[in-house]
């Protein structure tokens, strides 16, 4: 199957719903093949057709995962410190706070402050990776500890560093 061509002939019939899936997934399957140009267009055109839809739990997750995937291609075309990476991270972890899916909060968070370490807004970053101590605590779950552990590396390093250079 073509995803992004049952896109295409979804959203000319006017099955928005379904043109929004498909979209989904064939900026999913250009991601996962590293055709960043492909999947920065379809996880938009899924974003646009679903603008017109009206407010629903169904229309949040579909746009949580469009955000999250687009967070990722932002990533790697261009780069961590980019505003438009921070946009598409905020409102996706907005949508995972509001659906309560913690399992998508998570990687959202941890992104969120790699987002703010490389861009030396290690204020912004602390409180980030604090909360996601508090999840992983909530959670009782010993995986999630260790990645928050591993959120707060970084500053540590960075801290440690400042401190021997007098800052």
């Amino acid at each position: 199957a073509q995803p992004a061509l049952l896109a295409h002939h979804c959203q000319e019939a006017g099955l928005a719903e379904q043109a929004v899936v498909h979209w989904l997934k064939a900026g999913q399957r250009a991601l996962a093949s590293s055709a960043m140009v492909e999947a920065l267009a379809q996880l938009r055109k899924g974003l646009d057709v679903l603008a017109g839809l009206p407010d629903s739990v169904w229309r949040r997750q579909q746009e949580l995962d469009l955000q999250t995937a687009l967070a990722s291609v932002l990533t790697a075309t261009k780069g961590w410190s980019a505003t438009e990476v921070a946009e598409a991270l905020t409102r996706a972890r907005e949508l995972a706070g509001e659906l309560d899916r913690q399992e998508d909060l998570v990687p959202l968070l941890v992104n969120q402050v790699g987002f703010h370490h490389v861009r030396s807004e290690y204020r912004l970053s602390l409180p980030t990776g604090q909360y996601v101590e508090h999840i992983a605590n909530l959670c009782n779950n010993p995986a999630l500890r260790i990645v928050s552990v591993s959120a707060h590396l970084p500053l540590i390093s960075e801290w440690k560093g400042l401190a021997e250079r007098g800052y």
